[in-house]
């Protein structure tokens, strides 16, 4: 596992967090530095989870069929995550990520910590299935999710400043293809270059 593939993977999984915050920094929902926080530990967390799982699970083959398994799934999770893009959800976790700012429940203008989990497990969902693929493919689990932890909170914090100052709609649109596009790459790479 190379370091710049790890940092990748973090960008690609915490994109939505950049989403979420342009998001609610647009609609002017405030989310505090402690609920942040939970986000990207309910992040990290998420995807150290699966990863550990994934890591067990390619236990049970050989190293070079783990990492094949484990690139066809981000291969699949990829372009399963392009096909979402665009799509438009009526509810649930996936249809707070269409619209972060129905997180703040209460209408109180800012995310409290009960809001933040909820939003947290939502923009945890990605992150859960492409590690479960990404430890197959040899990353390193607790490297990778501390990674996930820090790029979320740095995108959900720089979302919010920049969502207060530009309209956020029209960017969070073409941020959605991105994810899949860089996690398809890095499930290519790890398939056809074992």
């Amino acid at each position: 596992m190379s370091i710049a593939a790890a940092v990748l993977l973090a960008v690609a999984v915490s994109l939505d967090g950049l989403g979420a915050g342009l998001a609610c920094g647009a609609g002017r929902v405030r989310i505090p530095l402690p609920s942040v926080l939970l986000m990207g530990a309910a992040a990290g967390g998420a995807v150290f989870v699966s990863m550990s799982a994934g890591a067990l699970a390619g236990n049970l083959f050989s190293a070079a069929l783990t990492r094949r398994l484990g690139g066809g799934l981000l291969i699949f999770f990829g372009l399963w995550l392009l096909g979402q893009a665009g799509r438009e959800d009526k509810g649930g976790l996936l249809g707070m990520l269409r619209d972060p700012a129905r997180a703040d429940a209460d209408r109180s203008g800012s995310i409290s910590m009960g809001e933040a989990a909820v939003l947290g497990l939502a923009l945890a969902l990605d992150g859960f299935g492409a590690g479960f693929g990404a430890a197959m493919a040899g990353y390193s689990p607790l490297v990778t999710g501390l990674l996930v932890a820090l790029v979320k909170v740095a995108f959900v914090s720089l979302g919010q400043r920049a969502g207060r100052r530009l309209t956020a709609f029209a960017l969070t649109r073409h941020l959605q293809v991105l994810p899949g596009l860089i996690i398809l790459a890095l499930g290519l790479m790890k398939f056809i270059l074992l």
